[in-house]
């Protein structure tokens, strides 16, 4: 019996700049939640969720607040699956 072909679900990188200056280049989210009336509003919501599953994991007690700006990573070809 042949298989069904996976499902690929694309995402597009942002490069992450926190408060304290630092910054987290080629962050994924996932690229169906972007566009519409919001554009890239959505990947904030995302990318604050993933830094408090990461801040959970390493027990560091908080999370980083990220800035408004999340500028899109360069890459080949546009978005990345």
């Amino acid at each position: 019996m042949a298989r069904k072909p996976a499902t690929r679900v694309e995402f597009t990188l942002f490069d992450v700049v926190y408060e304290d200056g630092s910054q987290r280049s080629n962050r994924r989210v996932p690229s169906e939640v972007l566009g519409g009336l919001d554009g890239d509003a959505p990947a904030r919501a995302i990318i604050e969720e993933q830094d408090r599953l990461i801040s959970v994991g390493l027990m560091m007690g908080h999370y980083f607040m990220v800035e408004y700006d999340l500028p899109r990573a360069e890459t080949k070809g546009g978005n990345v699956a």
